[in-house]
């Protein structure tokens, strides 16, 4: 298992996520993976369209066909990102049992996964968060941009 201390990210797939990421109402997100530990791909996804538009819900199928593709690529999963609000810089309470459930879920693989929050257009905000036999451990993390 591993520990961050800081997230690499391609440079071209920092932006694209920054850029392309729509503005709520509703929030959207998507799914960050990773090869030779640099964030090397992403996949948007507007949702399952079951949400208010108070928080992003996964479209939890396709987004796990999409990580059985990455991993026959050798690229892992790592992460998922979801657009937030202006000023609403933290992760909400409902942020936070969601990542406890993922990360309960692949215990094996990794306790721990990046969660950015992205602001369109504006600034993305990286944090990590650890599962631990205390609970969640939420760091906030450097963004390195890698070319």
């Amino acid at each position: 298992m591993e520990t961050m201390t800081s997230m690499k990210i391609k440079k071209s797939v920092y932006n694209h996520i920054l850029n392309d990421t729509f503005s709520p109402p509703p929030e959207s997100g998507g799914i960050l993976g990773k090869s030779s530990e640099v964030i090397s791909e992403y996949y948007p996804d507007r949702g399952c369209g079951e949400h208010s538009i108070s928080h992003y819900v996964p479209d939890i199928a396709k987004l796990n066909h999409v990580i059985e593709i990455w991993q026959k690529k050798e690229i892992c999963f790592c992460g998922i990102y979801h657009s937030h609000y202006e000023g609403d810089t933290r992760l909400s309470k409902g942020d936070k049992s969601y990542i406890e459930r993922i990360l309960r879920k692949i215990h094996m693989h990794t306790d721990t996964l990046y969660f950015p929050l992205v602001f369109p257009r504006n600034e993305i905000i990286c944090y990590s968060v650890a599962l631990t036999s205390q609970g969640l451990i939420i760091c906030k993390e450097e963004i390195i941009l890698i070319d």
